[in-house]
């Protein structure tokens, strides 16, 4: 199994070490089978070539809440203090973010092989769920020395705002769909 997800630094302060990282994503691919968050896969032949995992406009649903309560005990002591801190001094982003609605919201997109437009197809799966389900803007955080930046940059997504979250500074992107019909 890959660890790149081990390089991210807010899911290193965020989780319990190695096996909560690989807890919070079985808890997502098992919470994904109830509909939340969704995942758009590419697929060559049987073989899984990228993922993306996103939620879709709305409310917040049993299937979400559910899935946030299996999350939160892997979560440490430490990042809940400093997640509630950043939640009361963050507004302004809050504000930022709402902003983006009805749309959806990337999680993150894995690639089994890069430089392979697997990555891109993924994402083009994700905004056409998002269209289909009556969003108008896809919007993602990304850190900001993550080479995804630029990746996320060629493909129409554009700065909307900055954070620090766990001592760390991300990027809030969001792109404009086109509406269905």
């Amino acid at each position: 199994m890959s660890y790149r997800f081990m390089s991210e630094p807010a899911l290193r302060k965020t989780l319990r070490g190695r096996a909560a990282i690989h807890a919070f994503f079985s808890i997502l691919v098992s919470s994904a089978a109830r509909g939340f968050p969704r995942v758009a896969c590419v697929c060559r032949g049987s073989a899984v070539m990228a993922v993306a995992l996103y939620t879709t406009p709305g409310k917040p649903s049993v299937a979400q809440i559910a899935c946030l309560a299996r999350i939160l005990p892997l979560l440490s002591p430490r990042f809940l203090l400093s997640a509630a801190a950043w939640v009361a001094r963050s507004r302004a982003y809050t504000r930022a973010l709402a902003a983006f609605n009805p749309g959806c919201h990337l999680i993150f997109i894995a690639s089994a092989v890069d430089g392979k437009g697997y990555g891109s197809a993924a994402l083009e799966l994700v905004e056409k769920s998002c269209t289909e389900e009556g969003g108008l803007w896809v919007t993602l955080e990304v850190h900001k020395e993550n080479p995804a930046l630029l990746f996320y940059a060629k493909r129409g997504y554009r700065s909307a705002a900055a954070t620090v979250y766990a001592g760390s500074m991300y990027v809030l992107m969001s792109k404009k769909l086109r509406a269905k019909g």
